[in-house]
């Protein structure tokens, strides 16, 4: 074990020890049945020590452990970290992005410079009842941001708990080739498990893990694969969606293509035949296609591309869509062109934007009809505007990331 890796492992079992008081896993033990375990742990440190906020003479005495081969904290090295927290919240105030296993660029994953990052592999089994495991997983969060509040509180000390996405899904002992293709019915049963009552809520987790799904397979190029016909139309009409911001029907388009209810209009077969292509032949390929049942590497790319429009509608331009108001010091509302919602024990319910609306013009009910109606400063003095970086400040960054 080399120093750097030493340190590592020395500053792990100090978060544990004295951050953490060895009482995470108790409280996560509950959860075990979607929790992967790593060394004995349901969570991971996801921080590397930065040496170059150690002072000469902390680098100097962890050496010295080092050569003596040992691994037991102490009052020394216990101080020692006390400060390297210290140094961590006053050194730099930046944030950066915290790429996990997924690689997914989640707003989620984006903390503070001075955070401790702990990491949970959550065990997405797609042959359980997916909506049982997102209340659970939803039940989860909420522990982990509690316990975030707790530490800032009763330590000082920032963490944040990221989750990175497991799939059971492919059986590692592959009898054949066409194991580790992607069976189009497969695509369509599990997209079928989600529960789409909230479009965008139940649309962002179905995409992520869709797209973890379709990574885990193979993909050969075919050339019976064509864009002519229905599917043309559909991947048009999803184009037009995603333009015009309609996020309920750019998905149902992504539905058709997955189901690849496919034909041939007559539009489509006179293109066919002014491209000098055989129509029947192509007619033929299209059904052979369709028929074998498996996602070719073209489909599999243009569903790839419709994945990532839908989730930048939903993430894209969010941050600047909500506008977020204080109401007497206590209450939080966000607003934009369409919505207005208002957080309630950690969740966002629909809410009226008339009161936001009368409180920004000093609207005096008491006052209606009079020329005191209006401007009242009492009512004015009772909102404020916050910005984004505010709003997280007040309710934290997953509450804020949650809409």
């Amino acid at each position: 074990m080399d120093f750097e890796n030493y340190i590592n492992k020395l500053f792990i079992s100090y978060i544990y020890e004295y951050v953490l008081n060895n009482n995470i896993n108790e409280k996560l033990f509950e959860y075990n049945d979607i929790i992967v375990k790593d060394d004995n742990n349901y969570v991971s440190v996801g921080n590397k020590v930065k040496q170059e906020l150690l002072t000469e003479n902390d680098i100097a005495a962890l050496k010295k452990y080092y050569q003596n081969n040992t691994l037991e904290l102490n009052d020394e090295i216990k101080n020692i970290f006390d400060l390297y927290l210290n140094n961590m919240s006053t050194n730099i105030k930046d944030k950066y992005y915290f790429k996990i296993n997924d690689g997914d660029v989640n707003p989620n994953n984006v903390v503070d410079y001075d955070t401790i990052v702990l990491i949970a592999k959550i065990k997405v089994d797609y042959n359980v009842d997916y909506n049982l495991f997102l209340k659970k997983y939803s039940m989860l969060r909420e522990l982990c941001n509690t316990i975030e509040k707790n530490v800032k509180i009763d330590k000082k000390i920032k963490i944040k708990f990221l989750f990175d996405l497991l799939s059971n899904i492919v059986n590692n002992e592959k009898k054949n080739k066409e194991d580790e293709l992607l069976k189009r019915q497969y695509l369509i049963e599990f997209e079928k498990k989600f529960d789409k009552s909230n479009i965008e809520i139940s649309i962002k987790g179905i995409l992520r893990l869709m797209k973890e799904l379709i990574d885990r397979f193979q993909y050969k190029s075919d050339d019976r694969f064509y864009t002519f016909g229905r599917r043309n139309i559909v991947i048009n009409e999803f184009n037009n969606n995603i333009l015009e911001n309609n996020l309920k029907d750019a998905y149902s388009n992504l539905q058709d293509i997955i189901n690849c209810d496919d034909f041939i209009t007559l539009n489509a077969r006179d293109e066919i035949i002014a491209s000098g292509l055989d129509y029947n032949k192509v007619q033929e390929d299209m059904n052979n296609y369709k028929n074998d049942g498996y996602i070719c590497l073209q489909e599999k790319d243009i569903i790839i591309d419709m994945i990532s429009k839908l989730k930048n509608i939903i993430d894209g331009d969010k941050e600047m869509d909500y506008k977020f108001y204080l109401i007497n010091e206590k209450r939080l509302l966000c607003s934009n062109k369409s919505d207005t919602y208002e957080l309630d024990d950690g969740k966002w319910i629909k809410a009226n934007y008339s009161e936001i609306g009368d409180k920004l013009m000093g609207y005096d009910s008491s006052e209606k009809g009079s020329l005191y109606g209006i401007g009242n400063t009492d009512v004015l003095s009772e909102i404020k505007e916050l910005t984004r970086e505010q709003a997280i400040e007040l309710v934290g960054e997953e509450a804020i990331n949650s809409l």
